[in-house]
């Protein structure tokens, strides 16, 4: 008989009562919803979208694009480009060659440094001539990855188009010389 009143009392101390099913049940559905409200809060503050205007303007433009891309490919030209920190911002290197090497001047040079994933990011510059090649400076760049566009144009022309997805980076703080 003393079997029987152990197991009688181990059954009730750890009975499903109305109350932790309940209980459960209300806590399954408070993570739930707390889930939801941080995952909606997490995607409303990050990525801003589409990255395209309006897709079926690109599309229509893809022809236009593959005939500028083979024209930029006869002229045969070639450039140079390079990216480096200065500053808060970065400078930007720019020198084209035609097919025999020599530099091309006289071109209006535009250069957008793209965030990858954030168009608000975006900054834009316009090159000057320098010597033997075009620079300008972006201000406020953080260091990161970043797609660097790079347009020659002349006479509202493209004649050079490059895109190219590149990596600034800061350096220590170097002390000055004594």
């Amino acid at each position: 008989m003393p079997l029987k009143a152990e197991i009688a009392d181990h059954r009730t101390a750890s009975a499903l009562t109305g109350r932790g099913v309940s209980l459960w049940l209300g806590g399954f559905f408070c993570a739930i919803v707390l889930a939801n409200l941080a995952l909606t809060y997490f995607a409303l503050r990050t990525l801003p979208g589409g990255v395209l205007e309006n897709s079926w303007d690109a599309s229509q433009n893809w022809n236009q694009r593959i005939a500028a891309s083979r024209a930029q490919t006869q002229r045969g030209w070639s450039a140079q480009a390079s990216l480096r920190a200065e500053g808060e911002g970065a400078r930007i290197d720019f020198a084209p060659q035609d097919r025999d090497g020599a530099f091309v001047p006289g071109l209006l040079v535009e250069a957008v440094l793209e965030h990858p994933s954030d168009r608000r990011a975006d900054r834009r510059a316009t090159l000057r001539l320098d010597d033997k090649d075009y620079v300008g400076l972006i201000a406020d760049a953080p260091a990161g990855d970043w797609i660097l566009q790079i347009k020659a144009s002349l006479d509202g022309e493209v004649l050079y188009a490059t895109r190219n997805r590149i990596s600034l980076r800061r350096g220590p703080a170097k002390e000055a010389a004594k």
